[in-house]
């Protein structure tokens, strides 16, 4: 993992109020660490939740959903990556915009992480708009961006379980 990867999730997990937690996790599931850096660093802490970061939001939904899966004998690694992309589709509800004298860009979130995007641009005015990035459903901006930083035979797992859990959802009155 790239040291400074790393620091950005340090930095994450202290905002959120999670590092103990997160650190256990990390110590007993060191893949988490990896895929949690990888998250970090596709979305940054410039996309706005509704209280904060959302990677913020997203890494304490993520340790939150992983507690619940130790207590009931789930699969953690699972549980941690449903809770990691549980809220990723609100990075695909904003437009991220480079601007420069005669012209602008837009991240593509699919394409290339926020972090590489702003690399890139480095010293131009960076703008966030609410206007999505893209016109999908939620569903499938959360499993378009967990292809992004999960490996394929964890993603198996949580396509399934979050089938499954849409499932239920949809078919509740």
């Amino acid at each position: 993992m790239e040291e400074k990867n790393r620091k950005t999730l340090t930095e994450a997990i202290a905002r959120a109020g999670i590092r103990s937690q997160a650190r256990r996790l990390f110590s007993l599931y060191p893949y988490l660490e990896i895929w949690s850096a990888r998250f970090c660093a596709w979305i940054t802490e410039l996309l706005p939740g509704k209280h904060g970061p959302l990677v913020d939001e997203c890494l304490r939904e993520a340790v939150e959903r992983a507690r619940d899966a130790e207590a009931s004998g789930r699969d953690v690694h699972a549980a941690y990556c449903e809770g990691l992309i549980a809220h990723a589709h609100l990075a695909v509800a904003k437009t991220v915009c480079a601007i420069w004298d005669h012209g602008s860009e837009g991240w593509d979130p699919f394409v290339e992480s926020l972090t590489g995007f702003l690399a890139r641009h480095e010293g131009r005015k960076i703008e966030i708009l609410d206007e999505p990035a893209h016109e999908i459903p939620d569903h499938v901006a959360r499993l378009t961006l967990a292809a992004r930083v999960l490996p394929a035979w964890l993603l198996q797992d949580v396509v399934r379980d979050f089938i499954r859990h849409e499932t239920i959802e949809t078919a509740q009155p």
